[in-house]
């Protein structure tokens, strides 16, 4: 191959991988929107699932697609047992009826304290 060849394949090449680096860039992410962990926090409902971050203007908490209430909230993991569940100062700050439980959050599975950043 001749220099001008060369150049002329290495900048095609530069162009393509600039041109799908650059779609990932601008669209990629409205595909892949991240979700977090959630669940109804209304007695007896029971619904867990996955939910996508709130936008500046979202109500908080989410309305939960079962029960219809907004109710939706972060389910926080437990360091020893791995079993996720609500925060009691969630559930305090979000569900009525909820403001007599303890301030800390133990493990429903093993007894063990989660806390926030969990």
């Amino acid at each position: 191959m001749n220099k001008n060849t060369t150049i002329i394949a290495v900048v095609a090449a530069l162009a393509i991988v600039g041109g799908v680096a650059g779609y990932q860039y601008l669209f990629g992410a409205a595909v892949r929107t991240p979700a977090y962990s959630a669940a109804c926090g209304m007695p007896g409902c029971a619904w867990q699932g996955n939910v996508k971050p709130l936008k500046p203007g979202d109500s908080y908490p989410p309305v939960c697609p079962k029960c219809g209430k907004q109710s939706v909230l972060p389910l926080a993991t437990c360091r020893k047992c791995g079993h996720k569940q609500v925060l009691n100062e969630e559930l305090k700050s979000c569900i009525p009826g909820t403001e007599k439980l303890p301030g800390t959050t133990s493990c429903a599975k093993c007894g063990g304290r989660i806390v926030h950043g969990d």
